[in-house]
């Protein structure tokens, strides 16, 4: 018995002593050391030692350089291996760093992603993130910032961890602003921050490290009870005409419904009581909801709120980009939401699916891990919706659930890029009403972060 508990002490003693080691953050400050001005080379080592020294105590904390000649594996170097208690160390490597070669972001971009792709050090509980400074918004070794953007895209999604990558500008030309701007767009991530002065700089790299930085964070707000809108079930041909009477409805913890935004609930037969209720624009948008047209497609229904366009709409105006569509598919239709393995490709799906087909699908999916095989949740920026063309500035995403039960929802969110939190509330929504009786409140939290760094990403 002696000797159980002595190994139950000591299990128990690694247990706590891994919860502790792992940190809230991990971040990597990867700081661009080629020849520039020494000025303000001092302005960025100054910005960089102060804001890791402002960092919480419960930050993992890694310095990385890049500077050199192409194609030479000492234009990157790690200078600080992550960990928590490592302010002072970059502090100390910031301070001794010193200018050489040419501008090799690429190659310090990607070695800084492969450094988060092991399972040590820990990764960050709450966020990880690379915050990169330059003072030039080029690569040296490439004319192409798409390409490099795809690369770092790529790279990004094979390290197997969600890294949010902060691009900050010090004193960059014009030309060099456009370049990076374009390599962060590419890549998936917003647009840099250009500073003017090393207050600027100092006062960017705090926000972005210091407890109370601008990481979208999610905070416990009071449950909200709102009255529904409701949405007409309609269908000439086959006389349909059904409208929900409203209803109040209690908000899932932790989903704040914005001011321009209401809740619809649409039926999903007029012979029966089921239905679907969804966030979409309230002000000047109409609800219109009903069947394919096609009888041999009756395993759907669709609901869509859009904005009501002025006379004379200009199409391409991303400002006038308003809709939320919401289709409730039948249990087969899981078959094209969330394919095998070995069915990626659309001519296998359809082979393998038959003819039940999903309205809306998502393209090149983002899995939102849920611990149970019975839930499924994924998210595109690539929307599947047939022959539809995107317009430029606007965000869109569909969410896919796949449940136990009649019904498997999916919806799409289409707003201008400025009004991004609207589609995180859609869409926080959508996932939390399909599984909120089913999953762990810490899955559903760590499911709504995973949708708002998407939508904030698009």
């Amino acid at each position: 018995m002696l000797a159980v508990a002595a190994l139950l002490s000591v299990a128990m003693g690694v247990a706590v002593y891994v919860v502790r080691s792992i940190p809230a953050h991990r971040t990597t400050f990867l700081i661009d050391a080629s020849v520039t001005d020494q000025a303000d080379f001092q302005a960025v080592r100054r910005s960089v030692a102060s804001a890791a020294q402002n960092a919480s105590d419960r930050d993992a904390l890694a310095l990385r350089r890049f500077g050199g000649e192409c194609g030479n594996g000492d234009n990157t170097r790690s200078l600080v291996d992550s960990g928590t208690g490592n302010r002072e160390k970059i502090g100390a490597a910031a301070r001794a760093l010193t200018t050489r070669g040419r501008a090799t972001l690429g190659s310090g971009l990607l070695a800084a992603i492969d450094d988060f792709s092991g399972r040590l050090p820990f990764r960050g509980s709450e966020g990880n993130r690379i915050i990169v400074v330059t003072g030039h918004g080029t690569d040296a070794c490439t004319g192409d910032p798409a390409a490099l953007g795809r690369s770092v895209k790529s790279r990004a999604r094979a390290a197997g961890v969600d890294i949010d990558l902060r691009f900050v500008g010090y004193k960059v030309p014009a030309a060099g602003q456009t370049v990076l701007g374009r390599i962060a767009a590419t890549a998936g991530y917003r647009p840099p921050d250009f500073a003017r002065d090393g207050a600027e700089l100092a006062a960017t790299l705090t926000k972005y490290t210091v407890p109370s930085s601008t990481d979208p964070r999610r905070i416990a707000l009071p449950a909200q009870t709102v009255t529904t809108r409701p949405c007409t079930l309609r269908h000439e041909g086959r006389g349909w005409n059904k409208t929900s009477r409203p209803s109040s409805v209690r908000l899932p913890e932790g989903v704040k419904l914005p001011s321009e935004a209401a809740v619809y609930e649409v039926p999903h037969h007029p012979s029966g009581t089921g239905v679907s209720r969804f966030i979409a624009e309230s002000g000047n948008a109409v609800c219109t909801s009903g069947p394919p047209a096609d009888r041999s497609e009756e395993h759907h229904i669709g609901a869509r709120v859009m904005k009501r366009y002025p006379e004379g709409p200009d199409f391409t105006d991303p400002d006038q980009m308003s809709q939320v569509a919401l289709t409730v598919e039948d249990p087969h239709a899981s078959c094209y939401l969330f394919p095998s393995k070995a069915a990626r490709e659309t001519a296998h799906v359809a082979a393998q699916c038959g003819t039940v087909a999903a309205a809306i699908w998502p393209s090149n999916p983002e899995h939102i891990t849920t611990g149970d095989p019975r839930f499924k949740a994924a998210l595109s920026r690539e929307p599947g919706l047939g022959n539809h063309m995107r317009v430029s500035g606007t965000i869109e995403v569909v969410l896919a659930v796949n449940r136990p039960g009649p019904h498997n929802p999916a919806i799409l969110c289409i707003q201008p890029k400025n009004r991004a939190s609207l589609c995180t509330a859609v869409l926080t929504f959508h996932f939390m009403e399909a599984m909120k009786d089913s999953l762990p409140k810490d899955v559903l939290e760590r499911g709504a972060q995973r949708i708002e760094h998407v939508v904030l990403k698009s």
